[in-house]
């Protein structure tokens, strides 16, 4: 008989994510006019992205302000409830996953950037972001996502304006690894995400994580966060 190696990935940190695709336009367009009403309205709050004036942060609730936040409130609620059922919520608290708080982000300019940070705290146990427009590609397919570029895992980020997902055990596992692997996923990378309109990522709220400058595009880089506990 030959024995047959199984491998099962332990400690493992689950990221979801969701292409909306062409579906989300309309409603995308809406949360970008929403955003830029309370952008001219409201100076910048004072947390990750507000270390530079190249970028703004809004304040927290705008599902209680606009319409369109409160349609992605709903589908965010939705999507993390079946997020936390997928990683063994138990079935009693399916129905109590709350999802609020919506705040928006923007990169104004070249040279914005967020600073390293995790979302909430005490009882929050999710958190994620979309985003609304993507950052150096127009008119592109928005149901066409290619899911084996999606999560980069990179120990060198070098993309403008990307969300970078750090390895809780990334120092650990740089100080073991060797040289000689090919895969950096399990050993020790960041993983990176450029923007694209309708997509929408998922992690717990325990990640830490920031924005790289914006550097070679002249655009906003706009997105859309939220925390989620259970009740």
């Amino acid at each position: 008989m030959d024995p047959i190696l199984q491998m099962v990935p332990v400690f493992p940190t689950p990221i979801g994510y969701v292409n909306f695709g062409e579906e989300s336009r309309e409603l995308n367009k809406l949360l970008i006019n929403d955003i830029e009403t309370e952008m001219a309205t409201h100076v910048s709050a004072n947390r990750s992205f507000s270390g530079n004036d190249s970028a703004w942060a809004s304040e927290y609730g705008l599902e209680n302000k606009y319409s369109s936040f409160k349609k992605l409130q709903y589908i965010f609620q939705e999507t993390v409830r079946n997020m936390l059922i997928m990683t063994d919520l138990k079935k009693e608290y399916h129905d109590k996953v709350h999802a609020y708080g919506l705040w928006a982000n923007v990169i104004t300019k070249s040279g914005g950037w967020s600073q390293p940070h995790i979302h909430g705290d005490g009882d929050v146990v999710w958190s994620g972001c979309y985003y609304p427009k993507s950052i150096g590609s127009e008119n592109i397919n928005l149901d066409k996502l290619d899911e084996s570029k999606l999560l980069k895992a990179s120990t060198v980020v070098q993309e403008d304006g990307v969300l970078v997902l750090r390895d809780p055990a990334k120092v650990i596992k740089n100080l073991s690894k060797s040289r000689h692997f090919n895969s950096k996923l399990f050993n020790g990378a960041d993983i990176h995400i450029t923007p694209r309109e309708g997509l929408f990522i998922l992690f717990p709220a325990s990640l830490e994580h920031f924005v790289t400058p914006l550097v070679k595009f002249e655009e906003k880089r706009y997105s859309i966060s939220f925390v989620a506990d259970i009740k």
